[in-house]
């Protein structure tokens, strides 16, 4: 936003968590308007992600911008204690979008990765593989693929 941006900002969201028989629900759902002199812009999204006791966890989103794309979202993961210092987690997500660059535009995102905490170290490796796709009415686009890999300490 520039300093000499005069439209005006409204947000609400709702938040909500609960365990129930050691079943984790949470969730969420909000809303933005911007009002500005190129017209308004309202845009509308959810999640809700589920984590049981198995160690087997869900979460889906989804999202969208009045007149101008939407968006959903859904992950499958399994969180283990595979080996004694620490968590080991697995996951598979996919991503898919309308309309966001262009009207017609398609943009999709599989994902498949897997984690391992180090607890004494506070610790975190992580290799992921993602393959990313978008496709525009009259342009073509090559698809690409991305390999992750890293590391995360938390102080």
């Amino acid at each position: 936003m520039s300093k000499t941006n005069d439209d005006d900002y409204y947000a609400i969201a709702l938040k909500y968590g609960q365990e129930f028989n050691g079943i984790e629900v949470q969730g969420g759902i909000g809303f933005s308007r911007r009002d500005g002199e190129d017209g308004d812009t309202d845009d509308t999204f959810g999640s809700v992600a589920v984590k049981f006791q198995s160690g087997f966890n869900i979460a889906f989103s989804a999202g969208s911008r009045e007149n101008d794309g939407q968006y959903g979202y859904g992950k499958l993961g399994y969180d283990r204690d595979l080996v004694n210092w620490g968590q080991t987690s697995f996951g598979v997500d996919y991503y898919q979008g309308t309309d966001f660059v262009s009207d017609g535009s398609t943009s999709e995102v599989l994902g498949i990765g897997i984690s391992q905490d180090f607890d004494e170290a506070n610790t975190q490796i992580y290799l992921a593989y993602r393959a990313y796709q978008f496709d525009e009415d009259d342009t073509s686009y090559e698809d690409a693929n991305a390999l992750l890999f890293g590391m995360r300490v938390k102080f």
